[in-house]
């Protein structure tokens, strides 16, 4: 399935942000990599994304992002990006002749949404609007959000000026290419170029289907699979090899998304993330790990502690760096005596990708008590 996204905008709300809105970064990632990666999520490898406004600037984002994805984009050019978004739909018409998923570069969301949405049993000429149902929301700015009327599963009206509404437009749209010519028409008819007035139109004749989005709970208040599916899109290999001190890097996005949870919900939700790190990683946190670098060598500095000074096994297979080891801690009874104490051991281990332009056939390791030094010359 294709996917549309818009991203010709200018953002002018978001301009103390950023001035490009796509590119505008919620916890250290741009807005419209975080709606790709939502999407490849389930699945879904060929974009086609309409720019204007700083257009250069967001093709040469994706461009690079395509290639560490695997995905294929399409870039369409909106030059009249002031119009309404509805013209930016349009502008895909010769792209597209099949049903595909229409998103805004803007509006994020838990992939599972997607996942669903796609499989919805869509008739020729329907739309489908993933709709938001809790409309006592506090965060939702009711000045701006496009609000829904529905009934048995349709859409009866939509508008931001509805005053009798029992649900929000996420923004995210299993569509036909009916959409098109219902944007034509409203367009020609009435100046109109906005895309509730042509999802309206459908809606008229009953071609506009409800579909509700997984509720705002699941969202931010489960540790389940889609948060760990997400952790390890976001922090892939390619986000390890592409920044000069990545866990340095994953430490601050960890800081900055435990303070949205927490100012969300009240819980910071720290444990999705550690439980996913030591999943991955073996154990630690992101401020354990250290990387630099001199003309020669590529380093890891890890500290792991109790760790017995006997020598580490290090392996290397398919791209990640594996080391192993024990770990000795004596007993916590204050009531033994020193000499009495019992000491428990239990083996380790730390994983992570190579990096980029190492050899990675001479890996060197050292041990300083608690603190493990792995070296990669680099290939020059």
């Amino acid at each position: 399935m294709k996917c549309l996204i818009i991203a010709a905008g200018k953002g002018s709300r978001l301009w103390h942000k950023g001035k490009s809105k796509p590119l505008i970064p919620v916890l250290g990632i741009p807005l419209i990599e975080r709606v790709i990666r939502s999407v490849t999520a389930s699945g879904i490898d060929d974009f086609y994304i309409v720019i204007g406004y700083k257009g250069e600037q967001v093709r040469t984002f994706l461009d690079a992002l395509s290639k560490r994805l695997g995905i294929n984009v399409t870039f369409i050019i909106n030059n009249e990006w002031e119009k309404e978004n509805g013209y930016s739909v349009l502008k895909a018409k010769g792209y597209i002749n099949e049903p595909f998923l229409l998103l805004m570069a803007d509006h994020l969301f838990d992939p599972v949404n997607v996942n669903k949405l796609i499989k919805y049993p869509l008739d020729d000429g329907d739309i489908v609007i993933g709709t938001d149902k809790n409309v006592h929301n506090p965060l939702v700015d009711l000045q701006d959000v496009t609000r829904v009327y529905t009934e048995n599963g349709k859409i009866r009206k939509i508008g931001k000026g509805l005053t009798s509404y029992n649900g929000f437009d996420t923004g995210i749209f299993l569509c036909t290419p009916a959409i098109f010519n219902a944007i034509e028409r409203r367009l020609s008819e009435f100046n109109d170029t906005t895309l509730s007035g042509a999802i309206q139109l459908l809606a008229a004749h009953g071609n506009a289907n409800d579909h509700k989005i997984v509720p705002e709970s699941r969202l931010f208040n489960q540790e389940d699979s889609i948060d760990n599916s997400m952790l390890d899109s976001f922090f892939d290999d390619d986000f390890f090899r592409s920044k000069k001190s990545p866990f340095e890097e994953m430490e601050k996005i960890r800081e900055r998304m435990m303070r949205q949870f927490e100012s969300h919900s009240g819980d910071s939700k720290g444990g999705i993330f550690d439980s996913w790190f030591k999943k991955k990683f073996g154990g630690g946190n992101p401020g354990e790990i250290k990387q630099r670098e001199d003309d020669d060598f590529v380093y890891y500095d890890i500290t792991i502690k109790d760790l017995v000074n006997q020598k580490l096994d290090i392996q290397v297979q398919d791209g990640q760096i594996t080391i192993s080891g024990t770990i000795e801690k004596k007993s916590s009874d204050k009531e033994d005596k020193e000499n009495s104490r019992q000491y428990f051991s239990s083996t380790f281990h730390r994983s992570f990708p190579v990096p980029y332009g190492v050899d990675d056939t001479k890996v060197q390791i050292d041990q300083d008590g608690e603190k493990v030094i792995i070296k990669l010359p680099k290939i020059k």
